[in-house]
């Protein structure tokens, strides 16, 4: 993931990247410790949010994996950013980003992966390692 994340980069075309998994269960839209992305249909951010989005989704919703990919002047560009007002509401720092008008370019993964955003997602991922470790 990691290397594809790195590739986008490298053309220049996006200055900054992430990924998103694609997520059928729409039970989960709901969860605000799941950050959504909305993409246009090459695949650039629209926007992001703990909200459900697309509001009316009947089919699958894109959960936002939390790893960046930066150009590196970009990222030091970034870093200097105040953060926006969009940011401190839904409590995603790359809405930043978008707010200054800086494009993301989104790569879709096959499956979401783990996470620790919350004291449960620590049980989930120690359950995971505990059956990592029986193999």
């Amino acid at each position: 993931m990691i290397d594809t994340l790195v590739s986008v980069l490298q053309p220049g075309e996006a200055v900054m990247a992430s990924l998103m998994a694609r997520i059928a269960d729409l039970g989960l839209i709901k969860d605000p410790h799941i950050a959504k992305v909305v993409v246009d249909r090459e695949g650039w951010a629209l926007y992001f949010s703990r909200q459900p989005i697309p509001t009316a989704a009947t089919d699958f919703f894109f959960q936002h994996i939390g790893i960046y990919g930066f150009q590196r002047e970009f990222l030091l560009k970034f870093s200097r950013l105040e953060p926006a007002r969009l940011e401190k509401f839904e409590k995603l720092e790359q809405l930043r980003a978008l707010e200054n008008g800086y494009r993301i370019k989104m790569i879709e993964i096959p499956q979401p992966t783990l996470s620790v955003d919350t004291p449960q997602d620590i049980i989930k991922v120690e359950r995971f390692l505990r059956r990592e470790a029986i193999k």
